[in-house]
């Protein structure tokens, strides 16, 4: 508990000194008083510093997990790195849809966070493969999967595509994201090569699914430059408890190169792609982390290297304790039936106003269907699409008035 908290018993506590030590009878005791005095306020000053470390985590992070994303042009507060700061995220205005992470089972690995990328401004799906080990939180590799996308807007060729091919990119090193212990001043670096491949097709150059590489140098440097007790909105838009964190600065530096048919690319063709040979790319964030999450609870982007200019934040809204709000995490208040299911799922709802949505996501994280839920009394059911192989997949319910959970569901392949 921080001093903030204790104000009015410290002030109180600091006054009885102040008489005792003006009383004659009583200057023999101003020593011990005085130190007395120095080490409350060391304590009630120090004690929101948190350190975080594996046993900061519980055993599984898998499941789906909501953030709500500022619109550009909110106004958002700078943060300036500083110990013991209250720092109140609760005035940002969000955009109106959340997006969501999805962290689902790995085969090698603990978890994967199922994520979308781009390249050339072209999206794709990713699983990003993640431990939480005794020496640190850290990324191994990135298993993607396939997209394909016509050029015929860009080049003008009928054939002309570019596929992102299923593809496991390991890194160089590891990705160190936070090492362990990890408390205020606590610094490092993490630097790893990845290869990113595609293949290539525009005509009028003589290119028939040329064989493309990205290979990133990526260097971030960290730092544990604050602490202190932070708060954002929750799901229905109502400021969160607050919660003790930890200040990370961190400055991330991407260097690419670009490969076709095993040389370098011409500057022609990455030229159509809006790239540049050798293109430096870096990012200013602050990440705010609290114990028990690997999501930051709240991420600022910056314009430069000053960390005075945010230009967009990104705040974690699940498990957000606060009086008067329910615990949005209410997966023990839903019940699926049957399970493992044919065709149709019954799900049973706790009782509360509102409108339900659900998502249903496959083992990669991909939703492949959404939609509002009819409910009957507070029953409701989803039929699975037709074309849904067996299988373990994730549905999301979550209702506008601040409930969300997430259930597994096992499918049997009986359409």
């Amino acid at each position: 508990m921080n001093y903030r908290k204790q104000g009015g018993f410290v002030s109180k506590f600091v006054y009885d000194i102040h008489f005792y030590f003006c009383s004659p009878k009583s200057r023999c005791m101003r020593k011990f008083l005085l130190s007395l005095v120095v080490t409350l306020s060391l304590t009630v000053t120090l004690s929101a510093q948190i350190t975080l470390s594996q046993s900061s985590y519980p055993v599984s992070v898998v499941g789906t997990d909501s953030i709500a994303n500022t619109t550009v042009a909110s106004f958002i507060p700078i943060l300036t790195p500083t110990t013991n700061a209250i720092w109140d995220l609760t005035t940002i205005t969000d955009s109106s849809v959340p997006s969501f992470i999805y962290r689902v089972a790995s085969i090698t690995y603990p978890f994967a966070d199922s994520n979308s990328y781009n390249f050339a401004g072209y999206a794709y799906q990713g699983n990003i493969q993640c431990a939480i080990l005794s020496s640190n939180f850290c990324a191994f590799q990135l298993n993607i999967n396939r997209f394909g996308y016509s050029l015929l807007p860009v080049t003008l060729g009928p054939t002309d595509s570019l596929i992102i091919i299923p593809q496991v990119d390991t890194f160089s090193s590891p990705h160190v994201i936070i090492p362990f212990p990890a408390t205020f001043n606590t610094t490092w670096t993490s630097s790893y090569y990845s290869n990113f491949r595609y293949q290539l097709s525009v005509a009028l150059l003589g290119y028939d699914h040329a064989n493309g590489i990205v290979r990133s140098l990526t260097t971030e440097t960290d730092s544990v430059a604050g602490w202190g007790e932070m708060r954002v909105k929750d799901l229905t838009g109502s400021p969160s408890s607050y919660f003790d964190v930890l200040q990370v600065k961190k400055v991330v530096t991407e260097v690419d190169s670009f490969y076709l048919n095993g040389r370098p690319d011409t500057a022609l063709v990455i030229a159509e792609l809006g790239l540049t040979q050798g293109q430096t790319t870096t990012t200013y964030l602050q990440d705010y982390y609290r114990t028990g999450e690997v999501t930051p609870l709240a991420e600022l982007t910056y314009s430069d290297a000053t960390f005075s200019h945010p230009v967009h934040a990104a705040t974690h809204i699940q498990r957000l304790v606060n009086e008067g709000v329910a615990n949005v995490d209410g997966t023990s208040e839903v019940k699926l039936f049957p399970n493992p299911a044919t065709g149709r799922v019954t799900i049973e709802l706790p009782s509360m106003p509102g409108m339900w949505s659900f998502e249903l996501s496959d083992f990669t994280g991909q939703i492949i269907q959404s939609g509002t839920l009819t409910l009957n009394g507070n029953i409701a059911q989803v039929t699975l699409p037709q074309s849904m192989a067996s299988g373990i997949y994730s549905l999301r319910l979550f209702n506008n008035n601040g409930f969300n959970c997430v259930k597994t569901i096992e499918a049997m392949n009986g359409h």
